[in-house]
């Protein structure tokens, strides 16, 4: 029979190959423990703890400085993926500040967690099943179905708990900012409309052979053309629109231009509005109620302020104008003239009703300022109070006769600017206010400072659990697997999970029933009893308090 020696065999290749100890002989090593336990709080546990709390700190107060200097910029709209001032930009950097600070936060309460479990471990049996749920309660969420871990380890599972609810964090605080619709007025010179009060050829007839033709007529040699936006004014009781000069763009103005002013008649022309009124004078006043008004064209100088909204631009309200006494043109009297017109006649009840002579009246805001009281006529009538609707009566707004048509005369001379064939040629040079709606970041730091300071408060007050453990425990722990290697040096423990070493699922429920608690062993060979630290059952298991000498 042959002998072969194998390649590995110290004798044939000499001292440069050692020889492995046996099995016996390692056995023999561990019946006599060469090293005791060593109490003392290691820094990486604390650190860890601390420094990722000051670090979801620093991220939040960063991620509140981000979006405070966004806070009413205009958005970038360059469509490029690199151009990293974007609104997709700005989103991916507050959510990874979102995500940075919920991360630290976590990982601190989850550190805080590792070292409270320990000392709760030592202070309660637990069965397995507990076990594992709090050995998992940061990682499966299913751990909170156990009811062992709820009702044992409390604290932890509101720490576990809140582990779970940080994210919440990163959902609220990245919808802090938003995008709104701004409106931004830039300053331009520009040549605006403006109407030559001058020029009365679009208003009014001058041919010579005309002149006084249509004294008698309505229209008194005003062009149909005045007539139309006479009756446009005051049917509308508004100014009319113009076409604006740009979008979302405004102006001020300041000229001179016709307008009515109006006071009480003094008794010599109140007698003349009587005498008209009964058939017996051949002049022409006002008289409204109990009223007799007379009114005058006035050179009156205007300040307004033109609101472009889209296409069409209006007069702001209210706006400013002062009577002057300078002297009138040609425009005042045509101005006079179609107001006038359009006014002059009688109203009067009939059958209930209102019947008219010549004047436009019903066609005003004038109509609802008239009342019922008063008959002074010959021939007719008295208005009846429902012959004039609420509706009428709300568009005078309580004002006056005086005061209706002293305002229809402005709305008349300020609609002018909405007729083109009024303006003078080039207009007039203004600094003319440009609107454009860019779109905004808008940061509503309420909202942050809540969802950051729970969750800072929260893990704040986690570290502080944490901290307490440390200093009860003596030392620092984690749920690493080493750290159940060392706690689990137990020949009980060899015999209770025989036949489940695989660690597959499921295990059996007389082993997850079985309680355990974490202190000082009583084990005992024939060299005395071994003091050892590590999970046991009843009847194995003494307290383990801070400094006990062990091995």
């Amino acid at each position: 029979m042959s002998h072969t020696t194998s390649p590995f065999d110290p004798e044939v290749h000499g001292p440069k190959y050692t020889s492995v100890p046996s099995h016996e002989h390692v056995r023999e090593q561990a019946r006599k423990p060469q090293r005791k336990v060593e109490w003392g709080i290691n820094w990486r546990a604390p650190a860890k703890m601390v420094g990722l709390l000051l670090l979801g700190i620093a991220v939040a107060v960063g991620h509140h400085c981000f979006y405070q200097q966004l806070h009413l910029k205009e958005v970038s709209t360059g469509n490029s993926r690199w151009n990293f001032k974007s609104q997709s930009w700005a989103i991916r950097y507050g959510t990874a500040f979102a995500f940075l600070a919920k991360t630290s936060l976590a990982a601190s309460i989850s550190v805080a967690y590792q070292q409270h479990i320990w000392s709760t471990m030592k202070s309660k049996r637990i069965t397995i099943s507990g076990l594992d749920a709090t050995f998992g309660a940061t990682k499966d969420i299913f751990a909170f179905f156990n009811p062992t871990f709820l009702l044992n380890v409390k604290v932890g599972a509101v720490l576990a708990a809140l582990t779970w609810l940080m994210p919440l964090s990163a959902i609220i605080t990245p919808a802090t900012l938003s995008v709104v619709t701004s409106t931004k007025m830039t300053p331009q010179s520009m040549n605006v409309p403006m109407v030559d009060f001058n020029d009365t050829s679009a208003l009014y007839n001058q041919d010579a052979n005309l002149l006084f033709s249509d004294i008698n007529s309505a229209d008194n040699g005003v062009m149909p053309f005045l007539n139309r936006l006479m009756a446009s004014t005051a049917s509308g009781s508004a100014i009319l629109p113009s076409l604006a000069i740009a979008p979302a763009a405004n102006y001020s103005l300041q000229f001179f231009a016709p307008s009515f002013q109006c006071g009480m008649a003094p008794p010599n022309v109140t007698a003349e509005i009587k005498a008209v009124l009964n058939g017996k004078g051949a002049y022409l006043r006002v008289k409204a109620n109990a009223d007799f008004w007379s009114c005058a064209v006035r050179d009156t100088q205007f300040n307004i302020t033109f609101n472009a909204t889209g296409d069409l631009q209006t007069v702001n309200r209210p706006y400013t104008f002062e009577y002057n006494s300078n002297g009138l043109n040609a425009s005042h009297y045509i101005h006079g003239q179609v107001m006038s017109n359009f006014l002059t006649g009688v109203l009067f009840g009939f059958l209930g009703g209102v019947s008219s002579y010549r004047t436009q009246i019903t066609q005003t805001a004038l109509f609802g300022a008239l009342t019922t009281a008063h008959n002074d006529t010959l021939f007719m009538g008295p208005i009846e109070d429902t012959a004039i609707p609420n509706a009428d009566k709300a568009l005078a707004r309580n004002l006056t006769v005086g005061q209706l048509i002293e305002e229809l005369s402005r709305n008349l001379t300020l609609s002018f600017f909405s007729a083109d064939r009024l303006w003078m040629p080039g207009g007039v040079s203004t600094t003319v206010n440009i609107g454009s709606t860019p779109n905004i970041y808008n940061y509503n730091p309420t909202n942050l400072f809540w969802a950051y300071g729970l969750a800072v408060l929260v893990t704040m007050l986690s570290v502080a659990v944490g901290m307490r453990a440390i200093v009860v425990n003596g030392v620092s722990h984690e749920t690493s697997f080493s750290s159940i290697l060392c706690s689990t040096r137990n020949g009980t423990l060899d015999n209770l999970t025989a036949g489940f070493s695989l660690a597959a699922e499921p295990l059996g429920s007389d082993v997850k029933d079985t309680k355990l608690r974490f202190g000082m062993l009583r084990r005992s060979n024939e060299d005395g009893f071994i003091r050892r630290a590590g999970f046991g059952i009843d009847g194995e298991v003494d307290d383990l308090r801070k400094g006990t000498s062990c091995y």
